[in-house]
């Protein structure tokens, strides 16, 4: 076994100073210009330097703010401490400023009243961005395509994702936040030791769940996995191979004797949509880990058919 370097966990981690070209000129995560959105569930999406938050929304109220008593904490500097409110009403949700000091915008504009929010509605408070995301009409025709009420999760259980392919990335996280799943993808400047420490230093909630790509691994994956069990033993991590659409029976074997709970291949891009039964299965294990109910298939397969649509549109142009 390759030990790996105790020196590689910091407990001081710092946002590192990524600055990829992306249009906004801010220098967030990386992004597409144009993401997949996909689920039909409400969010609130946060783009950090080091992270993308993509938050379930189920619930009544979220405060968002630099200090660590939010419910959605924000780490930036030119953020208030008592920052922002975003509230779920019967006239769908809003946004509001709470007397901040840099002010809280909704579409490039500052607001000085509460704002009802559309689904795409673009936010900012200090140098963070967020995208809000709740296709109305998208949960009407859900709701009214089945007879069981949907699951309304209490606290939303948190993935952390880190994916060296951003393509399935977006499918990870759309097929999670179908199923009311908060999800942290991190950028692939983080090391996969230095991950749960960075996101606790940034006063991020734990991760349920780590759902790592084996590209992310620079040293042995099987070795991480070993790692991670004897550091975080109340933890779960599960492997991903991007560029694989099988995994042998002994390296999945060998995965789980050195401490993954499952190793999965790839997506395939081209037949999201013939591969709800596989897809739904995968989801069905991640659900157990969360001690979440069983698979909401009729949001999961609209996703499926909204990425799979995505896909064609992306290669036609």
């Amino acid at each position: 076994m390759v030990p790996l370097n105790s020196k590689d966990m910091r407990k001081d981690t710092y946002i590192p100073e990524m600055s990829p070209k992306v249009e906004s000129g801010k220098g967030n995560f990386l992004r597409r210009v144009e993401p997949f959105w996909a689920s039909p569930r409400p969010r609130l999406v946060m783009h950090s330097k080091s992270f993308e938050y993509s938050i379930s929304l189920q619930g009544q109220r979220w405060r968002l703010g630099r200090h660590r008593d939010n419910d959605i904490i924000v780490p930036d500097r030119w953020v208030s401490r008592h920052h922002a409110l975003l509230e779920c009403t019967p006239g769908g949700f809003s946004f509001s400023d709470l007397g901040s000091y840099n002010g809280s915008f909704v579409n490039h504009r500052r607001i000085d009243q509460e704002v009802v929010l559309q689904t795409g509605d673009w936010l900012a408070i200090g140098h963070t961005d967020f995208s809000f995301l709740y296709p109305v009409t998208t949960a009407v025709l859900l709701a009214e395509s089945t007879s069981k009420p949907p699951v309304v999760i209490r606290k939303p259980p948190v993935v952390a994702l880190a994916q060296s392919a951003k393509a399935q990335g977006e499918i990870w996280r759309e097929i999670l936040s179908s199923q009311g799943i908060s999800v942290l993808w991190v950028g692939a400047g983080l090391k996969p030791t230095e991950i749960l420490a960075h996101l606790q230093a940034l006063g991020q909630p734990q991760p349920d769940l780590l759902l790592i790509d084996i590209g992310s691994c620079e040293e042995n994956p099987f070795d991480f996995c070993d790692w991670f069990r004897q550091t975080y033993p109340n933890l779960e991590v599960i492997l991903t191979a991007h560029v694989r659409s099988y995994v042998l029976e002994a390296e999945s074997r060998w995965a789980k004797r050195q401490g993954a709970k499952e190793f999965f291949p790839g997506f395939n891009k081209d037949s999201l949509r013939a591969d709800l039964d596989m897809i739904a299965e995968r989801v069905a294990l991640i659900l157990e880990v969360l001690n979440l109910p069983s698979v909401d298939l009729v949001a999961l397969e609209f996703t499926l058919s909204g990425l799979q649509s995505a896909h064609v549109r992306e290669t036609l142009h």
